[in-house]
């Protein structure tokens, strides 16, 4: 709570393949240009087990070291991958209050609409009074 996130799914679940990378450094990218309003912004990476949250840390730590990883172990069993359901989907927008707000599909749509997603987070900082 109190940023706008950008929500990524490892690739298998546990491992960050070539699509997942991609992702992830075209997000990073779009962070950036943000400038003084970057400090609102964070990026997420989620896997399916706390075992391999470590060895990924370690990986993507020299390229991302502002990125989050985290495992999806909800309480009760209650998964975020299970409430974020659309098939195919990458990477979600969720604002600071927790609401899921877009949808970027996984691979060549996302890390080709650098502008689009641009555009959508400069409004979205622009016109938000939180976060």
């Amino acid at each position: 709570h109190g940023r706008w996130t950008y929500v990524v799914f490892a690739d298998d679940g546990n491992a960050c393949g070539e699509t997942c990378l991609g992702d992830l450094v075209m997000l990073r990218q779009v962070r950036l240009v943000m400038n003084e309003k970057r400090s609102r912004v964070q990026r997420v990476l989620v896997l399916n087990t706390p075992e391999a949250v470590a060895s990924l840390v370690a990986q993507l730590k020299p390229e991302h070291p502002d990125l989050r990883v985290l495992a999806d172990i909800g309480a009760e069993g209650a998964r975020l991958r299970d409430f974020l359901q659309p098939v195919g989907a990458s990477a979600y927008l969720i604002d600071p209050l927790g609401n899921w707000l877009m949808v970027y599909q996984r691979g060549a749509d996302l890390q080709t609409d650098f502008k689009g997603i641009k555009k959508d987070l400069s409004k979205l900082l622009r016109l938000s009074r939180i976060g």
